[in-house]
């Protein structure tokens, strides 16, 4: 028997987040969406990068500031073109980043955003029939999103989580890294490993037993 099954769970966000600013010509607070288009200025011998940004309402524009009086030589030459030619997968790469988004001091609404999970998505029933001791379902997701990954567990599994809690406390699910637990935001990387053995027995145990509690973790 194999000792382990290597799976992958993809996440993927229909949209940027919204950035919340206070629109000149709405004269009130707005959310702005990403245009996926960036402004480039060059002076002298350096470069200025921003983001736009637009009023939903309105339309009107603001610029994040993406890079700053940088020389163009620093600039990796791949993605000096994808500025250039308002690469979208570029612009959602910096409307996530947390980096830019403190830097630019905008607060942030990611309430719009809807997700997609893809990739080998399987029952309780489908990981118990698996010929392996352990099930790994690593995650992929290109940006860094505002969603926990309980919910991305309970979604891909379809348990609730009252059987989530249960499957934690006995180790029939656990996270890596170590330090990651249900409150974690999902990220790059983070692996879900099932014991077989061990859902083969929660599986086995009364129905009394999956009753469902549907409240948010």
């Amino acid at each position: 028997m194999k000792t382990r099954m290597q799976n992958e769970w993809i996440i993927s966000p229909s949209s940027p987040p919204l950035y919340i600013h206070k629109c000149s010509k709405c004269k009130k607070m707005m959310p702005y969406f990403c245009s996926d288009k960036f402004r480039l200025n060059a002076q002298k011998r350096t470069v200025d990068v921003w983001l736009i940004y637009k009023c939903t309402k309105c339309n009107n524009t603001r610029n994040i500031d993406i890079l700053t009086r940088v020389n163009p030589k620093s600039i990796n030459s791949e993605e000096y073109i994808k500025f250039e030619c308002n690469n979208s997968e570029t612009a959602w790469k910096y409307a996530f980043d947390l980096d830019i988004i403190n830097k630019n001091k905008v607060q942030v609404d990611y309430s719009e955003i809807k997700y997609l999970f893809s990739g080998n998505i399987l029952t309780l029933k489908e990981i118990a029939e698996q010929e392996v001791d352990l099930i790994e379902f690593e995650i992929k997701v290109k940006y860094n999103i505002d969603f926990r990954l309980a919910k991305l567990i309970k979604s891909n599994l379809n348990i609730s989580n009252v059987q989530l809690e249960q499957m934690l406390s006995n180790g029939v699910i656990t996270m890596f890294p170590v330090e990651t637990n249900k409150r974690s935001n999902v990220m790059n990387g983070q692996k879900i490993i099932i014991n077989r053995e061990k859902i083969c027995e929660y599986l086995a145990k009364p129905d009394d037993d999956f009753k469902e509690n549907k409240n948010e973790i």
